[in-house]
């Protein structure tokens, strides 16, 4: 959810939310290769905690993380604003 949509009328039942969304269909693999993993891990810190991106990543918690890699077959998207 991006956000409320509010009615100019200030009826709640008219009320609404702007979004984007996106459906992946694929074939889904846990990755094993620590590398691997590392590096998805680390797009995802870059991504939502950048002042966190250059710290290293340990070992123990890589392994324990599962990480999902989907062979992308099909994306459909849409949005409401």
């Amino acid at each position: 959810m991006q956000g409320l949509i509010l009615p100019e009328n200030k009826n709640p039942c008219s009320t609404n939310t702007a979004y984007i969304s996106v459906v992946i269909k694929g074939k889904a693999s846990l990755l094993d290769d620590l590398c691997e993993k590392t590096e998805a891990l680390k797009s995802i810190v870059s991504k939502y905690t950048p002042q966190l991106a250059e710290n290293e990543m340990p070992e123990k918690a890589v392994k324990a993380t599962a990480v999902i890699r989907i062979e992308i077959e099909e994306i459909t998207g849409k949005y409401y604003n």
